[in-house]
């Protein structure tokens, strides 16, 4: 296991938003429909809340792929995550949680939302669990995970949330992507935006007044077959 400054100069050495290549094998052969649920997560009174993601798609989960669990070097657990929500993070994906930590990567640095309302020291990590099943943690901010239990046919490779931060910061767009998705953007009002994938993962700070009033973010996912699909994310600040 690499140390906290080792483990920093590994990312940084790591090729950003490299994917293992995709092959039309690895999906689904047909598209299956389900109920979406979706549970916003947010810092709450210094601490931060985990929600557990029921999702619908064309691919089981995070099963196509996730390339940086093999770009990226296993990251040591932060001091932000406590040791009950590591273990029933690790149960709710399928692994032992002595053993989680190997599956644990580090997949952004210096991002705007940071623990305890800090600015640029965020830090963005990815569980990958059994058989597609995934978790995603923004240290002190927000958590979520797509269990295995809620695992099925109709799960999509994406788990996104909008975080409200703190009272004192701005809301971003966070999230953890599989292999088999080339592209994703937002819709918010009237205007449409890329959130650039690097390592599996997506990021965007948000403007407060451009979010003003709006209740629902629309995102889109383009897959690498050339299918794509929308969802709406829940703005927490309306």
């Amino acid at each position: 296991m690499l140390n906290d400054g080792e483990m920093l100069r590994a990312y940084e050495a790591a090729t950003s938003g490299t994917k293992r290549p995709w092959s039309p094998a690895s999906r689904l052969s047909h598209r299956a429909v389900a109920a979406l649920c979706v549970v916003t997560v947010a810092a709450v009174g210094g601490a931060s809340a985990m929600a557990y993601y029921g999702l619908i798609s064309r691919t089981a989960g995070f099963s196509s792929g996730f390339a940086a669990l093999e770009s990226l070097p296993a990251a040591q657990w932060p001091a932000g995550i406590s040791r009950i929500e590591r273990e029933h993070a690790s149960a709710a994906i399928g692994l032992a949680p002595d053993n989680a930590g190997q599956r644990l990567r580090l997949l952004r640095v210096g991002l705007t939302l940071g623990p305890r309302s800090s600015s640029g020291a965020g830090r963005l990590y990815g569980l990958l669990g059994e058989d597609g099943a995934a978790c995603y943690f923004l240290v002190d901010q927000s958590s979520g995970c797509l269990t295995q239990r809620n695992l099925t046919v109709a799960s999509r490779p994406i788990l996104a949330s909008v975080v409200p931060g703190y009272p004192e910061q701005a809301p971003a767009i966070v999230g953890i992507v599989a292999d088999n998705i080339s592209g994703v953007t937002v819709r918010i009002g009237s205007r449409t935006f890329d959130l650039p994938i690097i390592n599996n993962s997506i990021y965007s700070d948000l403007v407060p007044s451009d979010i003003a009033g709006i209740s629902q973010f629309v995102l889109t996912v383009s897959y690498h077959d050339g299918a794509s699909e929308s969802f709406d994310l829940i703005n927490p600040r309306s």
